[in-house]
């Protein structure tokens, strides 16, 4: 018998049919290619190991690194995970009991040696011993660009491993890893992409004067959820006068306040798929003809985003993406989201981040190549942020022209 505290599978599933608990996630396969190729990233990056991180975060996003490796997801309540990663032999998933020993959490996971744990640093400190890697170089995969991990844990790896060399590669990781992805992510990319489509044409089919704003957000989730997309994913509207705008940035939290002709919707969905890939989309949806002002927003928006998406070409680069965003400046409006990132998200997530409307400047040039998925999101508002409009669909670059993943209408300005 093992340890206490630690089952492997065949304890875990004593008694029960681990095929009885059926999660969609991509083929064996896949994960058997992510491998070798985070094998030679190590090989690359002169590393003995990557500690990959991931937690609870944004809508669930900071799992996105260690779901990619090794499908593994956490439990809410426990926020954070480890998975040790050596260039030579097999990966170890350190997380919180109830993953490891209720069957139906443990039938997720794609690796034979998943550890419970309590103390999750202490724990990755000791599998990088048994590995005998207590003087080697080990990466660190954070759990987003721009979130470190815990400093109670840096502190402990430091001070327990002294003699390793620590070295932070979350942006080597993306850049060599996951800007270029395989056809087969593609493909359950595409998925989730049908799920925004689903959601966007369920609340085009809702939307009228006198519904309450919390109704978008009830119509969006419930489609979401009965298309396939996990919770919780991120599902951002607004709505507000294009005649006495006030509003122009998507929200989380709905207002109170009942949706009046001449208003402006806007929404701002990325649904997951249930094996983790995450595909966004947005639209502007006006009710009735819009305003002198809120047509040319739209305008301007659809000017850019045509634009931005003829430079979405091998050998383009993120400097042309600026230059063909520039079109809104000149027009005397702003914008505040990166106009193109990846699907997994524009605030922290993933690369590439391209024109922020804040200050998140890349570090290195993102020259385009096929196969890479991009969101090309426009957000046109005025200077006092009252008015706007949100345009976004999710690209897949090609060896020519890119590939829309979306079916729904494209346009900014969707009238009801």
């Amino acid at each position: 018998m093992s340890p206490a505290h630690q089952r492997t599978a065949d304890e875990v599933f004593a008694g029960h049919d681990r095929s009885a608990y059926r999660y969609v996630r991509v083929p064996d396969a896949e994960f058997a290619a992510r491998h070798a190729a985070i094998r030679r990233f190590c090989d690359a990056e002169e590393l003995d190991a990557v500690l990959i991180a991931g937690g609870t975060g944004t809508w669930d996003r900071n799992w996105t690194n260690t779901r990619w490796a090794v499908n593994h997801v956490g439990a809410q309540l426990t926020n954070y995970s480890y998975v040790v990663f050596p260039r030579d032999g097999d990966p170890t998933v350190l997380t919180f009991p109830i993953v490891a020993w209720l069957p139906a959490r443990r039938a997720r996971e794609v690796v034979a040696d998943v550890r419970a744990t309590t103390d999750q640093a202490g724990s990755a400190v000791e599998r990088l011993r048994e590995l005998g890697l207590a003087s080697g170089r080990v990466g660190i995969v954070e759990t987003d660009l721009y979130t470190s991990i815990p400093h109670v844990d840096h502190e402990r790896f430091v001070t327990e491993l002294p003699l390793v060399e620590w070295r932070t590669v979350t942006r080597q990781w993306w850049r060599s890893l996951r800007l270029v992805r395989s056809a087969t992510e593609i493909a359950f990319l595409e998925r989730a992409a049908r799920i925004g489509d689903t959601m966007s044409a369920a609340l085009a089919a809702t939307l009228r004067p006198g519904i309450a704003e919390q109704e978008v957000f009830a119509v969006l989730s419930s489609a979401m959820i009965s298309a396939g997309g996990e919770i919780p994913s991120m599902v951002l509207a607004a709505s507000g006068s294009m005649f006495v705008p006030a509003d122009t940035f998507q929200r989380e939290r709905h207002l109170d306040r009942v949706l009046q002709p001449g208003d402006a919707v806007l929404t701002e969905l990325a649904p997951r798929f249930p094996d983790g890939s995450e595909c966004q989309i947005g639209r502007t949806y006006m009710l009735g003809q819009p305003s002198d002002l809120y047509a040319r927003l739209a305008a301007v928006a659809d000017s850019a985003y045509e634009a931005v998406v003829d430079v979405l070409r091998p050998g383009r680069t993120d400097e042309d993406v600026v230059r063909a965003a520039s079109t809104i400046n000149d027009a005397g409006y702003s914008w505040l989201s990166p106009i193109v990132h990846g699907p997994e998200g524009g605030a922290t997530g993933c690369l590439p981040h391209i024109a922020s409307g804040v200050d998140q400047p890349e570090e290195k040039r993102v020259t385009f190549a096929p196969d890479m998925v991009l969101t090309v999101q426009i957000h046109v508002g005025t200077a006092d942020h009252g008015a706007g409009v949100f345009f976004a669909d999710t690209w897949v670059t090609t060896q020519d022209v890119p590939r829309r993943l979306h079916t729904y209408p494209r346009g900014t300005a969707l009238i009801r």
